[in-house]
C-alpha cells in the first residue's frame, strides 16, 4: 500500500492507497497551522491507523509532496519513526509533463501534480481550478504541456481578511446563496463572497478556455470548496476532490 502525503498551506492530507488499482482506502486531514514534532505526528498517525484497524506494516512505500518547507522534515522524520520507511519526496523533475514557463523553478509542486493527474485521468487540453488557500488556475494544451496559470486569493482567505480589517463585520460561514444580495450584514457578506467567487471563477475559466483555442477542454475543480462554487459555474465540467492524491498514486516510481 502507498501512503500519500500532501502538505498544503492550510491542511496536510494523508491517504492510504492501493496504487495498482488507483483506489483510495482511507483519508485523514489535519491543520498545517499548528506546529508539531515528528513524535506528535507519529502519535496522531498511529491513532488513525488504530481507529481504522490498520497496521504500519501495510505501508510498502510513501510518496510526499510539500509546498510548506518547514513541515517537510518533521513529516519525513515521522515516516522514519512510525513506519520505519524513507519517504519519496516528489520534486519537479519527477513529474512527466512538459512546461512552457519563463521560470519553471517557481511553480508549486502541487500544481504540477494536479496537472499530471488531470492529464492521466481526464486527458488534455485541460484547465484545473484548485480551491485551496489560494484559488489557482492551471492550463494544459492538447499535448499535455503546462502553459501557466493564474493565482487569486482563496475564498476563505478573503473572508478572513475582510473580517479582520472591518471592525463591525462578523465571522461567517461560507455557503451557497440563491440571491446575490442580503437583507442583513451576514447574508450580505455571504452573498458577496459566494457570488463574487462564482463569477470570478466562471469568468477566469471562460477566458482561459478561450486562450486554448480548442474544443472539449476538460475544466476540473478540486480543493475544499470545489463542489460549493462549481455548482453555479457551468464551465466547470468535473469536480475531483482526490486529484492531488490521484497524481501521487500515478507518478512513476
Amino acid at each position: 500500500m502507498l501512503l500519500a502525503i500532501d502538505i498544503g498551506n492550510s491542511h496536510v492530507l494523508v491517504a492510504l492507497c492501493d496504487s495498482s488499482k488507483h483506489r483510495i482506502h482511507q483519508r485523514w486531514r489535519f491543520s498545517s497551522q499548528v506546529p508539531r514534532t515528528a513524535e506528535e505526528y507519529a502519535a496522531w498517525l498511529q491513532s488513525m491507523f488504530y481507529l481504522s484497524d490498520l497496521v504500519p506494516q501495510s505501508v510498502s512505500r510513501i510518496s510526499l509532496a510539500s509546498v510548506v518547507p518547514n513541515l517537510t522534515e518533521p513529516l519525513l522524520s515521522m515516516c522514519r519513526l512510525f513506519l520505519k520507511r524513507e519517504a519519496y519526496v516528489v520534486r519537479r523533475e519527477h513529474i512527466p509533463i512538459a512546461t512552457d514557463l519563463s521560470s519553471p523553478e517557481q511553480i508549486g509542486i502541487d500544481r504540477l501534480v494536479n496537472s499530471f493527474a488531470a492529464c492521466e485521468k481526464y486527458g488534455a487540453p485541460a484547465l484545473i481550478v484548485d480551491f485551496g488557500t489560494a484559488t489557482t488556475f492551471d492550463l494544459l494544451d492538447a499535448n499535455s504541456c503546462y502553459l501557466g496559470g493564474a493565482i487569486a486569493p482563496g475564498i476563505e482567505l478573503s473572508r478572513d481578511s475582510l473580517v479582520s480589517r472591518a471592525a463591525q463585520l462578523p465571522a461567517i460561514n461560507i455557503c451557497a446563496c440563491q440571491e446575490a444580495y442580503g437583507k442583513d450584514t451576514i447574508s450580505a457578506m455571504q452573498a458577496g463572497l459566494y457570488w463574487g467567487w462564482v463569477y470570478l471563477v466562471e469568468g477566469m475559466c471562460a477566458r482561459l478556455v478561450q486562450t486554448l483555442k480548442a474544443d472539449n477542454v476538460n475544466v476540473i475543480a478540486t480543493g475544499g470548496l470545489a463542489s460549493l462554487i462549481a455548482a453555479d459555474c457551468p464551465t466547470i465540467s468535473i469536480v475531483d476532490h482526490d486529484l492531488m492524491i490521484e497524481g501521487l498514486m500515478r507518478l512513476p516510481e
